[in-house]
């Protein structure tokens, strides 16, 4: 979402851009910022009642207490968990092309201390109330996928929007393609 607001041309995505590629990785895109975009892309999911997945949101306590002020519930959380040493592969493995970047090493290690200080809590708390699901992430990218998807399954099933979703789901993807999707998870 915010790589997809940087490459924009409007005010806030050039904002956003010089947290996203010229800052040093250690900053991260302001708050303001963040729930200010987040409320626009929310706003046209909820309108339309579909469900949504946010990728490494909140961050911070200050940004789930934000969220929920506003009325969106974290209902759940699905946490991929790795190793230190896994995570470093794949991060090295994903920037090895980008030239700008100062040591790699030192970043990871400042990213690893920023989420354990950080994010760790608020999984911690979610936890707490139930509200968190961990899957392993070590396990290769397609069993992590089918993992996920049977958990989001399982919780669209409790609701009646989740419900017309899946059979929303059904009539476009058509019943063959969705039990072929269902057998190989």
């Amino acid at each position: 979402m915010l790589r997809d607001e940087a490459s924009t041309n409007t005010k806030r995505g050039k904002k956003i851009a010089e947290f996203v590629y010229h800052q040093p990785f250690s900053k991260p895109v302001p708050q303001e910022l963040v729930l200010e975009l987040l409320r626009e892309v929310l706003g046209r999911f909820l309108y339309i009642h579909k469900p949504i997945i946010i990728q490494g949101f909140p961050r911070t306590y200050a940004q789930a207490a934000q969220l929920e002020k506003e009325g969106v519930a974290i209902k759940h959380m699905v946490y991929l968990t790795i190793s230190n040493e896994k995570a470093e592969e794949r991060y090295l493995d994903k920037i090895k092309y980008v030239e700008h970047l100062p040591d790699q090493t030192e970043h990871i290690r400042r990213a690893s201390e920023a989420f354990d200080k950080m994010t760790v809590p608020v999984i911690d708390g979610l936890k707490k109330e139930n509200r968190v699901v961990e899957v392993d992430a070590e396990q290769g990218s397609e069993k992590v996928l089918q993992e996920a998807v049977k958990i989001y399954e399982k919780w669209l099933l409790r609701s009646k929007q989740g419900i017309d979703f899946l059979e929303n789901y059904k009539n476009l993807a058509g019943v063959q393609s969705y039990e072929n999707t269902r057998r190989s998870i």
